[in-house]
């Protein structure tokens, strides 16, 4: 676990799970972002600043932003929906970690990062090498629901993503499941993306949910993420606590 020592868009300290090598570093946390502050507006790019990691540089991959769209204002129908796409992500130096900041979300009060993420080293050359999989079983204690799924388990860390085929029942309830086969030692959130897409509206709707001791829970899906065509997925990089 690691904290932030700063950042450039005025919050308060952040604290970051995290698994470091030479090589690679994961990092897994969720925090809101306020952008009414005037470090904020003046921000081209968000940085946080953190003790001296392992990479001085990293190539730039991806993490989850949040926010909620009143759609259709002023209307019978309007209705607050939360939303959520991905944003670019980068290690700047050994001490500065780098988010896109992105405008079509920066006149919401407020929205969400989540850092479900791997942050490869920079430049590196070399054959690809193929992994093993780990089969992940879904016992549902609620609806069951088709998946398509893959993981991969490393001793630190662990990569796990699936996506439901179901577009028919299940949707507006919770879903909870044992992973039989994913770790134990794994605790985090994650956002479950995919759905219905409206105009002017800047993403998909998104459920927020966690996975923990082996357990996956959303506790909040809505039926707009069965719709045909949009296959809600979770694609996470996950920090494993073994102490």
């Amino acid at each position: 676990m690691i904290t932030t020592t700063g950042n450039n868009f005025g919050a308060g300290a952040i604290q970051i799970n995290d698994f470091q090598s030479a090589d690679l570093i994961v990092l897994n946390a969720k925090f809101n972002i306020d952008t009414t502050t005037e470090e904020f507006a003046k921000a081209q790019v968000l940085e946080l600043y953190l003790p001296e990691l392992t990479l001085n540089q990293s190539s730039v991959t991806s993490c989850y932003i949040k926010t909620e769209e009143l759609l259709y204002p002023g209307k019978d129908y309007e209705e607050l929906v939360p939303v959520g796409t991905i944003v670019k992500t980068w290690i700047k130096d050994s001490h500065t970690l780098c988010i896109e900041k992105l405008e079509e979300y920066s006149h919401m009060p407020q929205y969400t990062i989540l850092l479900a993420t791997l942050y490869a080293k920079r430049g590196v050359r070399g054959d690809l090498v193929s992994a093993d999989l780990t089969d992940v079983e879904f016992n549902y204690q609620t609806t069951n629901m088709r998946t398509t799924r893959g993981c991969y388990v490393n001793e630190n860390w662990a990569f796990f993503c699936f996506y439901y085929m179901d577009i028919y029942q299940g949707w507006g309830e919770p879903i909870v499941a044992e992973l039989i086969g994913f770790p134990t030692d794994i605790s985090m959130d994650i956002f479950l993306l995919g759905g219905g897409q409206q105009t002017s509206c800047p993403g998909v709707y998104v459920a927020e949910g966690t996975i923990s001791n082996g357990v996956l829970n959303i506790p909040q899906t809505s039926t707009k993420q069965r719709d045909t065509g949009s296959d809600p997925f979770v694609y996470v990089f996950a920090v494993r606590n073994k102490q």
